[in-house]
């Protein structure tokens, strides 16, 4: 029996006969639906199993994904295909002052009553719309001020659902610039 090894593993050369009918067994697709119902140390034990399940877990960000759900419901977009998910952001405004350099010409616009955004942070924890509008979340995990919902693009079925939750929140952000 010879040993090699892959990544730092150690494996049986005829290992490799198991990986290709691991391989053959589960077409990716039903590989990723069966992944979606394991929990965190499942994944990372799967990891390990054979080369081919280390390939699709690490290609297509399995463990990861496991973590990425809502804060506050603990709801993924695994699990609710109709969730979206983003995160909490605080923006603070400003008046904008005018400029001392600005010469003074008949006609220019009165910046005077402008706003402008000073300042936006987030702390990154991931949030959905649901919990942000029905159960009014304002605080992120470490208690600082969620003014502003903020949905991301996570994959490409995600980014059609949130494509307009994304415009119409980046249009109120904007509308308290006037």
């Amino acid at each position: 029996i010879v040993k090699t090894s892959w990544e730092g593993y150690e494996y049986y050369k005829d290992q490799q006969s198991w990986n290709q009918l691991f391989e053959r067994a589960f077409s990716s697709d039903v590989f990723l639906e069966l992944c979606s119902y394991l929990t965190y140390i499942d994944l990372i034990h799967l990891d390990r199993v054979c080369v081919h399940w280390h390939d699709v877990i690490r290609h297509c960000n399995i463990i990861d994904r496991t973590e990425m759900n809502c804060f506050y419901t603990k709801e993924s977009i695994d699990r609710n295909a109709e969730l979206i998910l983003g995160v909490g952001i605080n923006i603070e405004y400003s008046k904008r002052e005018k400029s001392k350099y600005a010469p003074e010409t008949p006609g220019a616009d009165d910046t005077s009553n402008k706003w402008w955004i000073k300042s936006c942070t987030t702390e990154m924890d991931f949030l959905s719309l649901n919990s942000y509008i029905d159960y009014d979340v304002n605080k992120s995990v470490l208690g600082n001020p969620i003014t502003h919902f903020l949905p991301l693009v996570i994959n490409e079925k995600h980014a059609a659902l949130a494509e307009q939750c994304l415009m119409k929140r980046m249009t109120m952000i904007c509308n308290n610039l006037r």
